[in-house]
């Protein structure tokens, strides 16, 4: 499981003093770019990406339908469409 594989990255950034991520540093992000949700998260995520994809100019939204926080594991066929999508495109 990924969460579980993960878990002791977590324990380095138990004190990080990373400050927010601006909108002035996504509106500098100036190439294209895919931002990729799902359908089945909590609402603040959909929230971000929302945020994200009015201040990037060259950002390009898929949502991966079935899927949640794995989403090349929740829905593979969907997930490679959409990203072998958006590099054709580029």
């Amino acid at each position: 499981m990924i969460s579980r594989d993960n878990a002791r990255s977590l324990l380095g950034q138990v004190d990080e003093r990373r400050a927010p991520f601006s909108r002035a540093a996504a509106e500098a992000i100036r190439v294209p770019t895919l931002l990729l949700g799902d359908d089945r998260r909590q609402p603040q995520f959909g929230a971000i990406l929302d945020a994200l994809e009015r201040h990037m100019p060259q950002a390009r939204r898929e949502t991966i339908p079935m899927a949640a926080r794995g989403l090349n594991h929740d829905n593979p066929e969907a997930f490679n469409r959409a990203v072998l999508g958006f590099l054709a495109a580029a």
